[in-house]
């Protein structure tokens, strides 16, 4: 009987210019999470059809040589790197493959050099980097990872060992292999995986130091030497993951009025008030405060990260909000913001127009929220706003918000599909693909919505994927989108729509969207036997129900703004 748990894990192929001791107990914790493979790096053909990831590890110091002191010679070591890079360059055509490469350089055996002038090997170093990275923005399933940088961290002598060199052609010590592993782990955990949106922040003893109710605007300690100077360089780090598109939030047992002067008045905070998307100041309990923030913002709690210098606090939320991730501070506040700037939740691969956008867009949301409320009629309220949504052909423009929207969404996302950025730009041409932009009075909200709808047979249409960003949630825009189907599916003389639903723990919006519709649900078997749908498609899940619409039927307000 094959052994099931390995078939099911995904498959990871390793390969290096140097040995890398497969047998050791340092890759155990890879082993037990992927079907690892270790390859010797000539070693390019893969026949695999399916998807899987692929790790290199590249020392320079295989490649060049290390004594280069002429000329003549650093051009020949150039074109050596040249070559090498034309070979790497072919393994990266392969779309379904994420190739992730780690490359180090460091010349053990290089003299002290008191020279004025960069040495050659430095300068070879230097062209690797920039042609690689060339060749990464070429290839969006390309990642580089700059190990010189970790590995500086950890110490070059404890990460590298001359006795496993000569003895097996090992450049790493065991330690060294160690520290490369993590490095896959995370890696890859943040290509499959979306990053954290929201940072939730206490103020008192975590934005500043001291009780701004007991000392005062002036008198909290931010800014000078110490431990106001630690605060301070805190608070840039958070600006600077703000700055990426990640959302601020404060979550303060204080009294509101006291906090927003510092936010506006005091000269050495970096947040300002512009900065924060959302606060709860009161005597609430914060976990009650955050559940709060979630159902406002319409984000998971599991996008959601917490930080606050008192421990009881920290256990509460621990206890009652089991998604959201606590941050254990370092006891010494002078090592918050390296601890920040380490924590791998809010690292992102791809960085979008949108994602620096983030936080206007949310604060926009607000006011829509709030302004909703005060008037009488929702519909007239709506139309006063000036919505104007339009439909947007996918293109190589805007398909990394596409692959964004897909693997952020979780809210409004009724399928629960992920298709990867190889499987959008292979969707076959008759299926129609599209994307919704959408502003009103309040903005310009960017890309909000995706689409893919697949026809069965000459009288059906699936809407396959149907995507909407929860911050556009309370517009109608859902409404909007489905009226443009049910048109396309006429212009098509489709008589039936089919709506593909997969039941999450996230995705009740979408859910209580299709039952507004008040749609027919379709035994799942019914629908298998009467369409066949293939049960060996990649992207049909046993789990998924389908609700079908008529092309006749009448959405409710979705001629709210046309």
């Amino acid at each position: 009987m094959p052994n099931l748990s390995k078939i099911n894990k995904k498959k990871l192929y390793l390969s290096s210019t140097s040995y890398l001791l497969p047998q050791i107990d340092e890759w155990n914790k890879l082993k037990k999470n992927f079907q690892l493979n270790f390859m010797e790096f000539n070693q390019f053909k893969i026949n695999e059809k399916e998807s899987f990831s692929e790790i290199i590890v590249i020392f320079l110091e295989d490649i060049i040589d290390e004594y280069i002191i002429t000329k003549k010679k650093f051009d020949n070591n150039k074109q050596k790197l040249r070559s090498f890079l034309k070979i790497l360059n072919t393994k990266f055509t392969k779309e379904n493959t994420n190739h992730v490469v780690c490359h180090s350089y460091y010349n053990f055996k290089n003299y002290v050099n008191y020279s004025k002038e960069k040495s050659f090997n430095l300068l070879l170093q230097e062209y690797f980097d920039e042609e690689l990275y060339k060749i990464s923005k070429k290839n969006k399933n390309l990642y580089i990872i700059n190990l010189n940088h970790i590995f500086c961290h950890y110490g070059l002598n404890k990460v590298f060992d001359l006795r496993n060199f000569y003895l097996a052609r090992c450049r790493l010590s065991q330690y060294g292999i160690k520290i490369v592993q993590e490095v896959i782990m995370n890696m890859v955990e943040r290509i499959s995986k979306s990053s954290k949106k929201l940072l939730l922040l206490d103020c008192d003893n975590t934005l500043w130091g001291g009780v701004v109710s007991e000392d005062g605007l002036e008198k909290i300690q931010l800014g000078q030497d110490g431990i106001g100077k630690a605060h301070q360089d805190f608070q840039k780090s958070i600006k600077f993951l703000k700055d990426k598109g990640i959302l601020i939030g404060l979550v303060s047992k204080n009294i509101k009025s006291d906090v927003l002067e510092v936010l506006k008045k005091n000269k050495n905070m970096i947040i300002k008030e512009k900065d924060i998307t959302t606060y709860k100041i009161n005597w609430e309990t914060k976990s009650s405060n955050i559940q709060e923030i979630s159902n406002e913002l319409m984000l998971g709690l599991d996008s959601f990260v917490f930080w606050d210098d008192n421990p009881v606090e920290r256990q509460n939320v621990r206890k009652v909000l089991k998604d959201v991730d606590v941050i254990e501070p370092d006891e010494d506040v002078s090592n918050w913001a390296k601890q920040l700037m380490e924590y791998q939740g809010f690292t992102k691969i791809k960085t979008t127009k949108e994602d620096l956008k983030k936080t206007e867009q949310y604060k926009k949301r607000n006011s829509f929220l709030e302004n909703k409320k005060v008037h009488k009629s929702e519909i007239d309220y709506l139309k006063s706003i000036k919505i104007k949504p339009k439909i947007v052909k996918l293109d190589k423009f805007n398909i990394d918000r596409a692959i964004q929207i897909i693997q952020k969404t979780n809210q409004f996302n009724l399928s629960n599909l992920k298709y990867s950025f190889k499987d959008l730009k292979e969707i076959d041409k008759k299926e129609k693909v599209f994307m919704v932009h959408l502003k009103d009075i309040y903005g310009d909200h960017g890309l909000i919505s995706l689409v893919i709808i697949k026809s069965l047979y000459k009288k059906i249409f699936i809407v396959d994927t149907f995507i909407l960003s929860c911050r556009i949630l309370g517009r109608y825009a859902e409404n909007w989108i489905m009226k443009k189907i049910i048109n396309l599916a006429k212009k098509n003389k489709n008589e039936e729509i089919l709506i593909k639903f997969s039941k999450t723990k996230k995705n009740v919006p979408g859910e209580n969207f299709l039952k507004s519709l008040k749609p027919k649900k379709l035994d799942k078997k019914f629908i298998l036997k009467k369409y066949q749908i293939k049960s060996n498609d990649k992207n049909y899940d046993n789990n998924i129900d389908f609700y079908s619409i008529k092309t006749n039927q009448i959405i409710k307000n979705s001629n709210l703004y046309d």
